[in-house]
């Protein structure tokens, strides 16, 4: 779950190389940001994903008033 604000970055894979062995992991990418216009289902959802999801995305738009915050997180 990639939760920076470039909505053009989305790594494939992950590889490294240590001591002559090889680390190669392939990597299935989904987007806080995609969710963005679909906040409302999100709060309703009964699954936690959507909440932890709804509440990033609340948070930039929340972090400047302490009381919104607090309103939107509980």
């Amino acid at each position: 779950m990639l939760a920076d604000e470039s909505e053009n970055w989305k790594p494939s894979e992950f590889a490294y190389q240590q001591f002559g062995c090889t680390v190669d992991i392939c990597l299935s990418i989904v987007r806080f940001l995609n969710y963005v216009r679909q906040t409302e289902a999100l709060v309703e959802g009964t699954d936690a994903f959507a909440l932890l999801n709804a509440d990033h995305l609340f948070t930039p738009s929340t972090s400047s008033d302490p009381e919104q915050w607090y309103a939107v997180k509980w």
